[in-house]
């Protein structure tokens, strides 16, 4: 019989967590909102004051760092040593505040500029950490916990706006670096090991090749759409003359507080898209507003109802992007580093992206309010015409459920380990017996005559049915990687499968 390449001794991460672990993943996950309330509402208006560049080299110096992290979590996942990573992005990071306060206190724009960067590097780090945290759990603890974090970080964020106005810049910083430390400290337990495991096992673009439908495409609407509403939210906020009021805040917190309502009621009917839906609505209804307000209407509190529609569905998209982080991470582990970073990274990319735009919209209809109102009517025609038209069908509950399992492989062949881990090329050698090897030939022959394989297809096919990797197939076949995955789309694709889970069960059963 063919050998499965996974089984249930794969890395199990569900089961061993009990009531400790989700209070300290929901605590990080708190810390980590509180502290992006603290960045955001006491730090970068001040550090705006002397450097208004400051916020948006932080984002973008972010958002690099993370697709950084997220091209080595595809290629080569041995380089992310936890340990050596965390330690080096809390050292820049204590180096980035204690840079922004010196530069403030001084008026240097200098000090500013140079310090805004590792800023960035340093907090997007820890947020595809506290994302693998969430991964680590079943997706409905997840789902009990993000909301959870948001409701407890709307308590801190009303207590904190009596007292952060009032403390100096050095004491917020300090009090922001102690949350992201914090956040840090409370997961580290819970991944570490989990770190470990990815790192050492087959990196994800050689699994990629030969299981396609357990990874997110580059292009996957949830990337876009992610970026699009911090996009739309950045825009509109930064646009606006005035500063996020507590007001608006507070008011935001009503469509979470019904979302946790639910969640905690009815865990097993949540609907992913129904919540999407939801965020779209509150952000098209924030942007119309928005519009309202440009055009010079004088009514009262227009601007705070503004922007509490904004927040209010940037952060019912933002436990909507949690939940996909954890559901579509735990039904691929190898791929948990890869989701998580570049989820992050389109969060970040579209408020940055959004942020720009909205600073030049602002600066703009100083001189013309006729053509910045134009504008507005584009973009918020341009936002409804993609969620509701791009997107016609699809759907985040689809797209999680489409993910094929692929769970941390325990028991690759000694000799695919070798391979992968010192880039030899050299075919590992088969341990099953002449007459196993005899039935799994005839299967295969029978396979690739009933559905049509080419001769080289027939080949691919037989040496993935033995569990062999891409990088493998490529040494063993003389062929490209692009080559292999042409072949392999092509085999999983007239055998109408996804994986090679799906590829070796239908092999075994052909055997018999």
């Amino acid at each position: 019989m063919p050998a499965k390449r996974h089984d249930n001794n794969s890395l199990e991460v569900n089961d061993s967590f009990h009531g400790s672990q989700m209070i300290t993943t929901c605590c990080a996950l708190t810390l980590l909102l509180f502290a992006s309330h603290v960045l955001n509402s006491t730090i970068f208006p001040q550090v705006a004051q002397t450097f208004p560049l400051a916020r948006e080299i932080s984002t973008y110096c972010g958002v690099i760092f993370s697709i950084l992290v997220a091209v080595f979590a595809y290629c080569r996942p041995s380089i992310l040593r936890e340990t050596a990573w965390s330690t080096g992005c809390l050292i820049i990071f204590g180096i980035s505040i204690t840079m922004l306060t010196v530069g403030v206190l001084t008026q240097n724009q200098l000090i500013v500029a140079l310090g805004s960067p590792f800023g960035g590097i340093g907090s997007i780090w820890f947020s595809v950490l506290v994302g693998l945290a969430l991964i680590r759990l079943q997706p409905l603890r997840a789902l009990t916990i993000i909301p959870t974090a948001y409701i407890v970080n709307f308590a801190l964020q009303f207590a904190g706006n009596q007292i952060l106005p009032t403390l100096p810049l050095a004491a917020n910083g300090v009090l922001y670096f102690t949350c992201i430390a914090a956040s840090y400290i409370l997961i580290r337990s819970d991944i570490h090991e989990f770190l470990a495991h990815i790192r050492l096992n087959v990196a994800p673009r050689v699994l990629d090749v030969t299981n396609p439908a357990a990874f997110l495409p580059f292009s996957s609407p949830v990337f876009i759409l992610v970026a699009l509403f911090n996009a739309a939210c950045g825009f509109t906020l930064a646009s606006q003359a005035m500063p996020i009021a507590n007001n608006s805040v507070m008011l935001s917190f009503i469509p979470v507080f019904f979302v946790f309502l639910i969640v905690i009621t009815a865990r097993t009917s949540f609907s992913s898209d129904r919540l999407y839906h939801v965020a779209a609505l509150l952000v098209f209804a924030g942007l119309l507003v928005a519009s309202i307000t440009l055009a010079g209407a004088h009514l009262p509190h227009l601007v705070d109802i503004s922007q509490a529609l904004l927040l209010g569905g940037v952060n019912c998209l933002g436990i909507l992007t949690y939940y996909v982080i954890s559901a579509v991470g735990s039904r691929n582990l190898s791929g948990a580093f890869l989701t998580s970073a570049l989820i992050t990274a389109a969060d970040w990319l579209g408020m940055g992206i959004g942020s720009a735009v909205g600073y030049l919209m602002k600066v703009f209809g100083a001189h013309s309010y006729d053509a910045a109102l134009i504008i507005m009517a584009a973009i918020l025609f341009a936002f409804m015409a993609y969620n509701f038209i791009g997107t016609h069908n699809f759907s985040f509950q689809n797209t999680i459920q489409e993910v094929q399992p692929l769970p941390i492989a325990a028991h690759l062949a000694d000799s695919d380990q070798r391979l992968l881990s010192q880039d030899s090329l050299h075919e590992p050698a088969d341990t099953t017996s002449d007459h196993t090897q005899q039935q799994l030939a005839e299967a295969c022959a029978s396979l690739a005559q009933t559905y049509a394989l080419t001769p080289r297809e027939c080949d691919v096919l037989a040496l993935l049915a033995r569990g062999r990797t891409s990088a493998v197939i490529q040494e063993k076949l003389v062929l490209s990687r692009n080559t292999v995955k042409t072949h392999v789309r092509h085999v999983y694709s007239k055998m109408d499968i996804h994986s090679q889970q799906e590829l070796i069960d239908l092999v075994e059963k052909a055997s018999h």
